[in-house]
């Protein structure tokens, strides 16, 4: 029999904790044991109203409390309603094993809580003499604690660096259920990974995921594929006189409160995530561009992208049928046309960059004319080098570039990461660069230019229309 962990996330892809079991949550210092394990009574507090109790031989009472507040888990109220009690070890531990068992024993006993947390086995093994009385706590804490009380127990073990089993080895063949904790560093920022390599009785769908302690314990599913359904019509967050909005809150405030006018914003994605991954970003900072003033876009697809997929994307925000034609126009490189196109879709044999860029600016200008404000151009960057290679591309974009500053309007360009070398040349021309890329299934965004900090990507559909829900990885 399963109990549900309570932890955010966690729940979605486990059946839960084995029932007055043992489970094991081990990593090395900073991997977020404590939050994780505390998370497990706040939320069976919370949730379910059971009573729990964490016994700790580390950390005081009031630091305990603290902390935790300062993660958004308010223990003290939990004190207030019977849900949760505090027992430290601090002194006793110094007295021998078989004092600190008996007492662990008896307070267990007689506060007979459904969770239970121990912090650490690693701090209470270490003063024990013989290794035998190791066994010998485990014994009696699964016998006389776990199993006859029924109380779902976590027990914390730190793994040292350098090393890579846990604990004594024996304890793994005891616990039900064991959760490892990892931080990973990309590029400077951390990322928080949760390893399930044991939980009897069921079969373990997701092995690895990432999680992040911000606002408590939240574990992120790996991301399913993105099935939009519309009912309501983009609403743009407010811009300023100086500033255009992304359409997302949380990024705005990270990259200094929106993306200045005149600016290009590059978007980097890994080559295997999919249209709907980074649209998911780049779909509210262009529906916000449109929709707060009518402006008009400007589209030169990515690879492998029709000017269908356009179209069928643009009516996600919200964009009639009767509005496209007005707004909207993408720039299909045919050198061969096969059938007729609709107005709003510009056949384009390339030809020099700088004679394309002045189609480009033709375009441009007939929308400028026809709305009265310049247009979005969303340019996928490998299309542009397909057909103009890597140094044409760099003459094309330095031209955008200080076209988009003139206009004061907005640019995207969006790059999969098939050319690295340009890549870096184009880096020094942006005015802001994000990176979209996956681990264990999640998506995580996050800002090079300026730089931020990890934000998982999350589908939030709660609008009636696609928005990102970020969530920062603490």
């Amino acid at each position: 029999m399963f109990v549900p962990s309570g932890i955010n996330g966690l729940d979605a892809i486990i059946p839960g904790f084995p029932k007055g079991d043992l489970i094991i949550v081990a990593g090395r210092p900073g991997t977020g044991k404590t939050v994780f394990s505390a998370s497990f009574i706040y939320n069976g507090a919370v949730k379910y109203g059971e009573k729990g109790l964490y016994i700790s031989l580390s950390e005081s009472r009031e630091s305990f409390l603290q902390n935790m507040k300062s993660l958004g888990l308010d223990f003290e109220e939990l004190e207030k309603r019977g849900l949760f009690e505090f027992v430290e070890f601090l002194t006793l531990r110094e007295e021998g094993s078989r004092s600190l068992l008996s007492e662990m024993v008896s307070i267990v006993e007689e506060i007979k809580p459904k969770r239970l947390v121990i912090d650490s086995f690693s701090a209470a093994v270490h003063h024990f003499k013989d290794p035998r009385e190791i066994r010998v706590f485990l014994h009696t804490l699964f016998s006389k604690v776990i199993k006859r009380l029924n109380c779902t127990t976590i027990l914390i073990e730190e793994i040292p660096y350098g090393e890579s089993r846990i604990g004594y080895g024996f304890e793994e063949f005891v616990a039900s259920a064991i959760i490892i904790l990892r931080l990973r560093f990309i590029e400077g920022r951390l990322i928080r990974e949760l390893t399930i390599p044991k939980l009897r009785g069921a079969r373990i769908k997701v092995p690895v995921t990432c999680f992040t302690i911000h606002d408590g314990v939240t574990v992120f599913s790996p991301q399913k594929p993105i099935e939009v359904v519309m009912f309501n019509r983009f609403q743009p967050l407010p811009e300023t006189a100086q500033r255009y909005s992304t359409g997302i809150k949380q990024l705005d405030e990270a990259i200094g409160g929106g993306i200045k006018r005149g600016s290009t914003v590059l978007v980097e994605v890994d080559p295997e995530l999919t249209y709907e991954q980074y649209h998911l970003v780049v779909d509210p900072i262009m529906s916000n561009y449109v929709f707060s003033a009518n402006r008009p876009l400007l589209v030169i697809p990515s690879a492998g992208v029709s000017w269908e997929d356009v179209v069928e994307h643009v009516k996600k925000w919200g964009i009639t049928g009767d509005m496209i034609p007005k707004l909207i126009r993408v720039v299909e490189p045919i050198k061969e046309i096969y059938e007729e196109l609709p107005p709003f879709v510009v056949a384009w044999e390339p030809s020099s960059p700088e004679k394309d860029f002045e189609k480009l600016i033709e375009l441009e200008n007939s929308l400028i004319e026809s709305t009265q404000h310049p247009p979005l151009r969303f340019i996928g960057v490998d299309r542009v080098i397909h057909y103009h290679g890597p140094e044409g591309a760099l003459t094309l974009a330095n031209l955008d570039v200080t076209r988009t500053r003139k206009l004061g309007s907005l640019t995207i360009w969006l790059s999969k990461g098939i050319y690295p070398e340009l890549l870096k040349r184009l880096i020094p021309l942006a005015s802001i660069h994000l990176k979209l890329i996956e681990r264990n299934g999640c998506l995580i965004l996050y800002g090079l230019k300026p730089r931020t900090d990890f934000y998982f990507v999350e589908l939030d559909e709660s609008k009636g229309y696609p928005i990102p829900r970020l969530i920062p990885i603490k």
